[in-house]
């Protein structure tokens, strides 16, 4: 399990149904993770029990009171001698150093997997753990080692085999409920929620009876940072360009936003949204407003026909045309302006990622209280806080960089995360409301385009309010 497992399991729990109360996470990864920093293997299997200790910690904090995770899998014992001896001592330094602890908490200990081939002196710190914990009922730990889904069924059918054998259970007795009986989490509930870290989209054989109905996540910080590494210099390039290069970019953005806003708000005419937010960025560099207008005007009055149903329909229709070309409109209007656009639209973008970053990291990282839990509870306030304090210091550095006026530009970046947040919040809220996790599934790692371009938008439409409306203030931001 990678070092960032702990604030994962936070983050996607929080985000769950009320009721959860089973979580089960498949720990792997630490190789990769170890080698992709020039460490060897068994450096990232000391991180992985790290994480498992802030894991057990975080699920405590915010209401779990079951986790079971998979340690040491069956499959395992084909790795090289020298990891599987490094893997045994790291579980037996975790029990060792951790068990007083954990007996004063309250948690119980339970490691489920076949005992035979373990060696002795793991076997008996195994039993250890159990006996010792075995009254207590605050928190379950579960942990999976030297365990395989497939061999727990085949061994829970051979003991049902041998009890009816012996006459202690009749064949007709036999159902769902008897059989769960007889595998080794026969006490703890089914989980509600699988979660594995490592970018793997499998189950790798791990409660395989037990996990029929949970819910399955799968988080991969990789590929957020692949996607951003793709998204990132095309944005660059379009604002760079300008012109039709960057209304032909916003127009597909803004159709691909409007194809979202098809499939979650269930209009019936994806494509005809999508070409009618297009062809109004793409009527933008023309000059022309009313030919703008006119088309723009076209586009709502389509969605409110096309949608027909009951009032309700027709407006989510005609607001989803607009949110989505506003926001791409607002990022064409910031870099063509009557200022110095191209420098405008790039440090307020840098800005937006500055604090979309500083948000992830210090939230993962800190954890605490939720920001707006009822819109979208992965949100912390010290992610945002953290978000609001990097861009008050880039804003002071782009202003020296400017030579412009330091207060302005610090309050420039405050707002600017601000606002940014407010549109990550506000989308958020719109995704609850139509009862979807993701707005779609276009960048891996990120969800779709909606998902990403909220929070920019929201500041792409406010600045360039803002640079319009008020006098002077491009020429005091140094633009």
């Amino acid at each position: 399990m990678a070092a960032a497992s702990a604030s994962d399991v936070t983050n996607v729990v929080s985000g769950q149904q009320p009721g959860l109360s089973h979580v089960a996470i498949i720990m792997d990864g630490n190789g990769r993770w170890a080698k992709a920093r020039g460490l060897p293997r068994a450096a990232g299997h000391e991180r992985g029990v790290e994480a498992l200790r802030r894991t057990v910690e975080a699920a405590g904090e915010i209401g779990i009171r079951y986790l079971t995770v998979f340690s040491f899998s069956t499959e395992n014992w084909r790795r090289p001698a020298a990891e599987v001896n490094a893997l045994f001592g790291l579980l037996k330094a975790y029990v060792q150093r951790d068990l007083a602890r954990l007996t004063r908490e309250g948690v119980r200990i339970r490691i489920i997997g076949q005992r035979d081939g373990l060696p002795a002196d793991v076997a008996a710190l195994v039993d250890k753990a159990e006996r010792t914990t075995a009254d207590n009922s605050k928190f379950f730990l579960t942990i999976a080692f030297n365990y395989g889904g497939r061999e727990e069924i085949a061994r829970a059918a051979r003991r049902m085999a041998l009890a009816v054998e012996a006459g202690d259970l009749k064949a007709d007795e036999i159902d769902e409920a008897r059989f769960g009986h007889f595998l080794d989490t026969d006490t703890l509930p089914d989980p509600d929620l699988l979660i594995r870290t490592s970018g793997e989209y499998r189950l790798s054989n791990f409660l395989l009876w037990q996990c029929a109905y949970a819910e399955l996540v799968f988080t991969e910080l990789g590929l957020r940072l692949i996607s951003a590494a793709v998204l990132i210099p095309v944005a660059v390039a379009m604002v760079w360009a300008g012109g039709w290069w960057l209304a032909i970019g916003c127009a597909v953005f803004a159709a691909a936003m409007a194809h979202e806003w098809s499939q979650i708000s269930v209009f019936p005419r994806p494509r005809a949204m999508s070409a009618a937010s297009a062809l109004f960025l793409l009527t933008l560099p023309l000059g022309l407003i009313w030919v703008s207008a006119l088309v723009f005007a076209a586009g709502l009055v389509f969605c409110a026909v096309a949608a027909g149903g009951t009032p309700r329909f027709r407006s989510t229709a005609m607001f989803g045309l607009l949110y989505v070309t506003g926001m791409a409109a607002g990022l064409y209007f910031l870099r063509s302006g009557p200022w110095d656009g191209r420098a405008a639209a790039l440090f307020f973008m840098s800005l937006v990622w500055a604090s979309d970053a500083a948000a992830y990291f210090t939230g993962r990282g800190l954890g605490g209280p939720r920001l707006l839990p009822s819109e979208s509870p992965n949100k912390t306030w010290s992610g945002a806080l953290g978000a609001v304090t990097a861009c008050g210091l880039c804003g002071l550095a782009i202003g020296d960089i400017e030579m412009a006026s330091y207060p302005v530009w610090i309050a420039a970046g405050v707002g600017t995360s601000i606002v940014a947040q407010i549109g990550d919040l506000f989308e958020s809220g719109i995704k609850r409301r139509f009862k979807v996790k993701d707005a779609g599934t276009l960048l891996p790692g990120h969800g779709g385009v909606l998902d990403r371009v909220d929070g920019l938008g929201a500041v792409c439409i406010f600045a360039s309010l803002a640079l319009y409306a008020i006098p002077g203030f491009a020429e005091t931001l140094g633009f």
